[in-house]
């Protein structure tokens, strides 16, 4: 924790005086520091650390937890703990001071008043309990600090405003993960049982309660195998016999499950046991399968079915309970996974309640066929006709499939009540009959197919339910003017062309729900260009110019663009619209033609460009700008030749 406590000190630091005549410095105002994590690891210890270290830099010093206690109960341990620092000091008169007078809010803002006090509180929970407990804090202006810890991601931005700090604990790095799992475990170990306890270290996944809990319940044992797998069943499962900090750890897990009051949020948490834990999952992903899975209750009739499903991984977030692996400019998760303690809690819930089935590796075989409603099958687990034998296939609504897959997975005619079918990972090759198959799955909502699909076939005008469909981006695939006609669909993404047979005046949709078109090429059949102007719901797109595009067809794309653009003018503020355009193939120039106004969230560019084009310039509410593989250059490179 070295680099850890260096940077909390600094931040305990006094503010630099101000300069005379310069305006720079400020005064020294009360700040608050918020260390903020997932349970265990190490906050607590953390700031223990920080505030034995720093002992002679305060006048007073107080420390408290926040567990099981009110805000009264709060306040007066503050009180006890600096009666006893002082009568230590022999300031008993002070001690008389604050043991009389009003209400104890009055009795700390009396004595701490002009003081420069430290006060740590641990474990605060809620920002009401926060909003209650300031007000007994005064800002003498004498560069008091405060540090408080907190699970709370919007906890700790509320105690730290206006000018205070929020410090995210970050887990450890694999080596210090190893060092404090064999420092706890202690003895000399063989090359193999390493490598058998490297298992257990990675599910810990840095998670120092975790590393040292199961650390502990391995000593005195014979390492072996089974020892290794029965140390990772432990951290997850709360059994007689196991070590307090396991016991702690267990308590961690339930407490952030728990505190998920929303029954949405928490029923969508499950279902991250359909993923690997290692596995990263791209939000729009997961908040599209959600939808398909009807998972998600919109509470508010203006927001969106994307926006709803956010708002869910926003509470997980906030509460630490995901980690957000990728974050956009605005801090909204792009992509995030469970830590692997918490991975391994919410699978054993999930099987508990037969909510998602996940067999993977050797496991191939469902512990309840009687009970899948949700099957996810990877690593090899789809190569074995094992894994739905005694199952009720007719009754699954989501069928997820990674690696390799056995012909008898692969009859979608079975699967007659399919909400979700991903096969994007599936390592098969898909047929015109199979495609067909899949066709007449009338409840699916969400399609993933793998990237070895280079058509689409026109049956698809029968998934009348169709909300995403997801061809990959690997290589382009034929699509035809029937799917542009499906009544629900919303997102179509991949890389995919419309077919050149198709006349694009007899697809054009009278309501167009599609919200996501990411993303069409256009290449001598201007078709996707042209049925734009139709797609009033539009907010993303995603385009690329073949290299056999010509003037004419440029010219549709132009007015398509420009039309998505100007459209945007006429928007809610808060609505993102999102252009994406690569013309790194197209032989015709055609950016400059673009003209303002109009209105862009985020704008990507990819291909060559002399200069930025002017219409850019001319758009509003502009938050995210990204040029890439131009031939743009510098002033200064330019006047260097």
């Amino acid at each position: 924790m070295d680099v850890a406590r260096k940077e909390i000190q600094e931040l305990l630091q006094r503010t630099p005086p101000p300069i005379a005549n310069t305006g720079s410095g400020s005064k020294g105002e009360l700040k608050v520091i918020s260390i903020v994590g997932f349970g265990g690891s190490g906050k607590t210890r953390l700031a223990k650390q920080v505030y034995e270290d720093v002992d002679h830099q305060f006048d007073q010093r107080a420390w408290v937890s926040v567990a099981k206690k009110n805000v009264n109960e709060v306040l007066e341990a503050l009180l006890d703990d600096m009666s006893l620092e002082m009568v230590s000091a022999n300031q008993s008169t002070s001690v008389q001071h604050i043991n009389n007078g009003a209400n104890i809010t009055q009795k700390l803002k009396s004595f701490l008043d002009k003081r420069r006090y430290l006060i740590v509180i641990d474990d605060v929970r809620s920002t009401e309990d926060w909003e209650t407990l300031e007000n007994a804090f005064p800002d003498s202006d004498v560069d008091s600090r405060i540090i408080v810890t907190t699970t709370s991601q919007p906890v700790a931005a509320r105690c730290s405003f206006p000018n205070g700090h929020v410090y995210k604990m970050s887990t450890l790095c694999g080596k210090d993960s190893d060092n404090l799992f064999f420092g706890a475990l202690t003895g000399q170990h063989s090359s193999a049982v390493k490598k058998d306890l490297s298992t257990a270290v990675k599910i810990c996944d840095g998670l120092p309660i975790a590393l040292i809990g199961s650390a502990k319940s391995l000593k005195g044992t014979t390492l072996n195998q089974d020892e290794c797998q029965e140390a990772i069943h432990k951290l997850s499962a709360k059994k007689e016999g196991i070590n307090d900090t396991l016991r702690r750890l267990h308590w961690v897990l339930m407490n952030k499950y728990s505190g998920v009051t929303s029954y949405g949020a928490r029923t969508c948490l499950l279902y991250f046991h359909m993923f690997p834990y290692n596995i990263q999952t791209k939000r729009k992903f997961l908040t599209r399968r959600w939808l398909a899975e009807e998972l998600v209750e919109r509470d508010d009739t203006n927001c969106s079915d994307l926006d709803a499903a956010s708002k869910y991984l926003k509470i997980l977030s906030d509460s630490n309970i995901i980690r957000s692996m990728q974050a956009s400019n605005n801090d909204t998760v792009k992509s995030c996974r469970l830590p692997g303690t918490m991975h391994e809690f919410i699978s054993r819930h999930s099987r508990s309640q037969n909510f998602v089935t996940f067999l993977c590796h050797g496991n191939n075989k469902p512990a309840d066929p009687n009970n899948v409603r949700r099957l996810s099958l990877h690593g090899g687990a789809a190569e074995s006709k094992m894994c739905i034998e005694g199952v009720h296939v007719s009754l699954l609504r989501t069928l997820a499939v990674s690696g390799r897959a056995c012909e008898v997975i692969m009859d979608f005619s079975q699967y007659e009540l399919l909400r979700v079918l991903d096969l994007k990972e599936c390592d098969y090759q898909i047929n015109k009959e199979k495609l067909k198959g899949i066709c007449k799955l009338v409840m699916l909502k969400y399609l993933g197919l793998p990237g070895s699909i280079v058509e689409v076939p026109r049956d698809i005008v029968d998934l009348l339910n169709l909300e995403t469909l997801d061809l990959g981006d690997t290589q382009t695939v034929k699509v035809y003017g029937e799917v542009i006609n499906l009544p629900r669909l919303k997102h179509l993404l991949g890389k995919f062309r419309l077919s050149t047979s198709d006349t694009p005046g007899r697809h054009i949709p009278k309501d167009s729900t599609l919200e996501t078109l990411s993303g069409f090429v256009t290449n001598q059949s201007a078709a996707f260009a042209k049925l734009m102007v139709h797609m009033k719901q539009l907010r993303k797109v995603k385009m690329w110019c073949d290299f056999n595009a010509d003037k004419g067809d440029v010219k549709h794309l132009s007015s398509a663009i420009q039309g998505f653009i100007l459209k945007g003018s006429s928007d809610p503020i808060d609505v993102g619209r999102s252009l994406s355009i690569d013309v790194r193939d197209c032989k015709v120039q055609f950016l400059e033609s673009l003209q303002a106004p109009g209105r862009l969230t985020k704008l990507k560019l990819f291909g060559e460009l002399d200069k930025v084009p002017e219409f850019i310039t001319g758009l509003a509410g502009i938050t995210e700008l990204c040029l890439s593989s131009t031939t743009l250059r510098s002033e200064r490179e330019i006047s260097r030749q």
